[in-house]
């Protein structure tokens, strides 16, 4: 143990001087706090309104002059437009003439009011009569804030990945593995040291970057439990990149790669209708996003969670299983 914590204690000192893993911890965490200023903001710039395509030509035409208009087939893709991440009212003609201006319930200021002004413009120069009526289509606004806090909770796993295989490229380049191969320090101890760095770096990055958002109003130790399990997969990640890097050159464009595997999954999870997550299964970072989304977006419960958190444990030690008889014989030291 005193082993451990002497290596351990060396790769905190070396971080700490290091430029490149400096920039590496701390870009982030100003990008979450940049994030944190923006998210009032989302949705401002552009007032976009839906109509179906049974709406008057000439009126969407004079529309068009105010706001940008997006034509659907019918009011049931005007509801789940309305309901996409970005603030778009839906205008709905109804058989008597009238119109009608869905919202989601989460819009800014502008989009809940101008639509509306728009539309008495553009109506008034035709002279017909006007009935408005406003509804809210969603039963709750959408948790801009708490979403951006799952990706951001999935990236920065990458983070104390990151980290931990550039320190390995480090030792390799510096000659410190054959070093320590004639010192008492096992392959055991190392890797355990090298694991517990990550762990480290990725607890502290996580929260650090969920309280610069603004998230606060969570299960943190539902969280913490999740990060740790989610750490595993990033540490065996890790650990391939810096044996199989020759340098810190390589390493970076290896890591590029690695981030790929860690947000593609999420992504995809907004694209993809829910019928096609089941091809993401086989994913630990899959599992993760899930578990994150569940943690601060739905504030899931221990009974909700086993099943994320259970999968992304097996799935990350069965990776583990496969890749740890090559990743012993080519993470030898002296």
């Amino acid at each position: 143990m005193k082993r451990i914590l002497a290596l351990l204690r060396r790769d905190v000192l070396a971080t700490s001087k290091d430029a490149l893993l400096i920039y590496t911890v701390v870009a982030p965490l100003l990008l979450a706090f940049g994030a944190r200023l923006f998210l009032p903001a989302v949705g401002q710039a552009t007032i976009n309104v839906v109509v179906t395509e049974d709406m008057p030509p000439g009126l969407i035409e004079r529309l068009a002059d105010y706001v940008h208009v997006e034509v659907v087939a019918d009011q049931s893709t005007l509801e789940q437009r309305v309901l996409a991440f970005d603030d778009t009212a839906g205008i709905i003609m109804q058989a008597d003439g009238s119109y009608t201006i869905l919202l989601e319930g989460n819009e800014t200021h502008d989009t809940e009011v101008l639509p509306e002004m728009v539309l008495r413009k553009v109506l008034s120069a035709d002279d017909a009569p006007l009935t408005l009526h406003t509804v809210d289509v969603a039963e709750a606004p959408f948790p801009f804030r708490e979403m951006i806090g799952a990706f951001m909770a999935l990236s920065m796993l990458c983070i104390g990945s990151m980290v931990m295989s550039l320190n390995i490229v480090e030792d390799k380049e510096c000659r410190v593995m054959q070093a320590l191969g004639v010192s008492p320090l096992s392959r055991g101890e190392y890797v355990v040291a090298r694991s517990l760095l990550a762990f480290m770096v990725t607890l502290v990055i996580v929260f650090s970057a969920l309280w610069l958002l603004g998230i606060v109003a969570f299960q943190h130790l539902h969280m913490l439990l999740a990060v740790l399990i989610a750490a595993l997969f990033a540490v065996l990640i890790g650990f391939v990149i810096g044996v199989i890097s020759g340098n810190q050159i390589a390493a970076i464009a290896n890591i590029k790669f690695s981030v790929l595997l860690f947000l593609l999954p999420a992504i995809l999870t907004l694209l993809l209708p829910e019928r096609f997550w089941l091809a993401l299964a086989w994913l630990p970072t899959y599992w993760a996003f899930v578990s994150f989304r569940a943690i601060l977006v739905e504030g899931a419960l221990w009974s909700e969670l086993w099943l994320p958190l259970g999968v992304n444990l097996a799935l990350s030690l069965a990776f583990i299983a496969v890749v740890y008889p090559w990743l012993r014989g080519k993470l030898e030291l002296g």
